[in-house]
């Protein structure tokens, strides 16, 4: 029984002193003699072949905090349990029922940066980016009124 005890205690040192060390910040536990190298990391993390800890699959760190966020759809500022489910969205964008970050009324968006842009009279749209929205058509009287069907 003394063998368990002492094992039990042995144990419980090498673990606190694991925890006590001053690890590099994505690290859960790391080597004594190299605190760069991880030997555990939290569970929104993984360890690679070379001891480091990167956030899993789907997921980015965030700067301000160094937590592992989902990593959105470009279209979301914010979302959850997966990228495309916005649950915040971007100036110029509005949230919809399905969770979908659209452009707002009177915008459009730019295909090649996905950026929302006013509309304009002077504005040049292809049928592509009318979207079937009639209000577009009502600011522009463009041939996204005939896509619209008004």
């Amino acid at each position: 029984m003394r063998h368990i005890n002492a094992y039990l205690w042995l144990f419980f040192l090498f673990a606190s002193s694991l925890e006590d060390q001053n690890c590099h910040r994505t690290c859960a536990t790391c080597d004594s003699a190299n605190k760069n190298k991880c030997l555990t990391c939290p569970t929104s993390r993984t360890l690679t072949p070379r001891n480091e800890c990167r956030c899993k699959d789907g997921f980015i760190e965030d700067p301000d905090s160094n937590e592992c966020i989902l990593d959105c759809d470009p279209t979301c500022q914010e979302c959850e349990e997966k990228p495309s489910k916005c649950t915040k969205c971007p100036l110029k964008r509005r949230l919809t029922e399905s969770n979908q970050c659209v452009c707002a009324d009177f915008f459009y968006e730019n295909k090649k940066d996905l950026d929302c842009k006013r509309i304009s009279k002077q504005s040049t749209l292809n049928d592509d980016d009318c979207s079937l929205r009639p209000k577009v058509s009502k600011v522009l009287r463009t041939s996204c009124y005939k896509l619209s069907g008004l």
